[in-house]
């Protein structure tokens, strides 16, 4: 099975709705939920195997996330 998720970005309107910011703040999750995997789970699979890996930076918004949600430690 091969499924596709188009998303294209952000979009911006001059009046934006609750549906609009529940679009955004998904789009966060689902881009923090991929950088995970993505960069942080392979390095961790790599370096678990004993092959040498290389600092990747990338933003992690998991601030903008929990900002939104009010989320506090």
């Amino acid at each position: 099975m091969i499924a596709v998720l188009d998303i294209f970005g952000f979009e911006n309107f001059k009046l934006n709705s609750f549906e609009q910011i529940c679009i955004n703040l998904t789009n966060e999750h689902m881009q923090r939920f991929l950088n995970k995997h993505i960069y942080d789970l392979e390095i961790q699979d790599c370096q678990s195997e004993g092959i040498e890996t290389i600092d990747i930076n990338y933003i992690d918004n998991h601030y903008v996330i929990d900002t939104f949600l009010n989320v506090s430690n």
